[in-house]
């Protein structure tokens, strides 16, 4: 055994053996670490002499450490017999293997945990919620990337994500695993969201997250029912249950643009109209800066930014003068506004404009949102309690009055939104203007002209496919036919020109 030996000068405690590995020929010389743990005291007194080493390997620590000297004295000659060490340079090679060998059980029984581990985990995470719960945090933390281009989750699609949430778990059992999903479920799903008084876009949003989830379930193979992620269909939404989505003409726009105001009217005014004259969304148009404002090498004036939802670059080529005005009236420290507060004061505005304006009063044919939904129902119940005398007081009566001017103003009868014959709900065209109608109103536009092509105007957009980018086109049929007439009118005037 003088190949194997203790280094260490303590006499008591525990220490590792120590292999020496000579192979002159090859000009070897190691001394290398075994890893093979022994009691200084007891290896000591056995190496003093043939009968007290064969002493020592008959207990039962000493036959674990001869076992593992012969694994390491037979892992050694082999790899020098398989021309595995043939220089100096070698020795880590060895020192590995060795330490492999040497910690085999332990290995063998960390992998075994880990294993345990890791069929638990999966066991987990094959219930619908816990899956949830993991993909959500990964999302948020960036420990998981969207597919296309590995990219991080962005913080709206996160929202978006954690709405979804909400829903699930107040329809999905917490104990339900994806191997019970099948089309009566899913159909569930459905009709759970639409008995909440959701409107059938918003359905059909979170039918498509929950699409997602069970194919990122499959992907983290945590989900093998293949049911599950082909039940989940979506409905075509018709333009009659989708809240209006209107486009302002040319000519509102330009009015609304030279109207005067003040104060934060006049900031939402300004704001709102940089926006249609860039064609993007209000988390870009509200948030603008000088650096936004930039001049191409060959002198063309254009915004350029990175969308915050897409993360689309995007490049817009000024082409309205009153780009320019706006940036000139703030010097590029524009208004800091809020969502909401666009969304407040626009209609205001646009309110005080139809005066001048006839068409922006006209009646537009839309939905109720749910939260429109529960405040009529709230309204008619405040009304039937005032009908039998009983009183309103504080908050609950200054809205009940707020709610009955409300209806008095729009000749909505006994109800708070008004009907049309149909019975279908109606609202003026400046109630149903957002912060997002500054982009539809400016794709429609930009159409209209007929100067550009669909390619020309999703590069300005930045719409990624003609089915979305379409989706912004407000056109009634008759517009649409008197386009095509106009068209077919300009192509016989060539026509005729070339004849002649």
């Amino acid at each position: 055994m003088a190949k194997f030996f203790l280094r260490t000068k303590e006499k008591d405690g525990m220490a590792s053996l120590y292999l020496r590995v000579e192979r002159p020929k090859l000009k070897i010389r190691w001394l290398i670490c075994t890893g093979i743990n022994v009691g200084v005291a007891t290896w000591r007194k056995a190496e003093t002499n043939t009968k007290s080493l064969i002493k020592f390997f008959a207990t039962d620590e000493g036959k674990k450490v001869q076992d593992q000297i012969n694994k390491v004295e037979g892992l050694v000659s082999d790899m020098f017999y398989r021309g595995i060490l043939t220089k100096n340079e070698d020795k880590p090679i060895v020192e590995r293997a060795i330490l492999e060998v040497v910690n085999a059980d332990a290995i063998k029984a960390l992998n075994d945990v880990k294993k345990r581990n890791r069929e638990e985990e999966e066991k987990r995470l094959c219930k619908i919620i816990n899956y949830y719960e993991y993909f959500i945090k990964g999302i948020s933390d960036g420990s998981i990337r969207q597919k296309r281009g590995a990219k991080a989750y962005k913080e709206s699609t996160i929202s978006s994500w954690k709405c979804f949430g909400k829903f699930l778990k107040g329809y999905c059992p917490s104990d339900m695993t994806f191997d019970q999903i099948n089309k009566k479920f899913a159909d569930g799903f459905v009709n759970y969201l639409e008995k909440m008084g959701f409107m059938p876009k918003t359905v059909n949003q979170q039918v498509l997250c929950f699409r997602r989830l069970c194919n990122a379930a499959a992907i983290d193979e945590v989900n093998t029912n293949l049911i599950s992620v082909s039940v989940w269909g979506e409905r075509e939404v018709k333009d009659k249950e989708k809240r209006a989505e209107v486009a302002l003409s040319d000519n509102e726009i330009n009015a609304l643009y030279d109207m005067p105001l003040r104060g934060v009217r006049e900031q939402v005014r300004d704001v709102w109209m940089l926006g249609f004259l860039s064609a993007q969304r209000v988390s870009d148009y509200a948030n603008y800066t000088k650096g936004n404002f930039k001049t191409t090498p060959n002198g063309v004036n254009v915004i350029v930014l990175q969308q915050k939802k897409t993360g689309n670059d995007v490049v817009v080529p000024i082409i309205d003068e009153r780009v320019t005005e706006i940036c000139n009236k703030y010097d590029y420290d524009f208004p800091k506004l809020t969502r909401t507060v666009i969304n407040r004061y626009i209609k205001e505005v646009l309110q005080m404009l139809s005066a001048t304006v006839p068409s922006l009063g006209e009646w537009v044919r839309t939905q109720l949102s749910m939260a429109e939904r529960r405040k009529e129902t709230k309204y008619l119940d405040w009304k039937k309690r005032m009908d039998k005398g009983e009183k309103l007081h504080g908050d609950d009566l200054k809205r009940y009055k707020e709610m009955k001017a409300y209806a008095v103003e729009h000749g909505s009868g006994e109800l708070l939104w008004k009907r049309d014959f149909s019975g279908e709900i109606v609202k003026r065209k400046w109630e149903c203007v957002s912060s997002h109608t500054s982009r539809r109103s400016a794709v429609t536009s930009l159409y209209n002209s007929g100067l550009f092509d669909v390619r020309d105007l999703m590069s300005i957009s930045g719409h990624q496919t003609i089915k979305n980018f379409e989706g912004y086109i407000k056109r009634g049929s008759i517009e649409q036919a008197e386009r095509i007439a106009e068209k077919a009118r300009r192509a016989k005037e060539i026509q005729l020109k070339k004849k002649a």
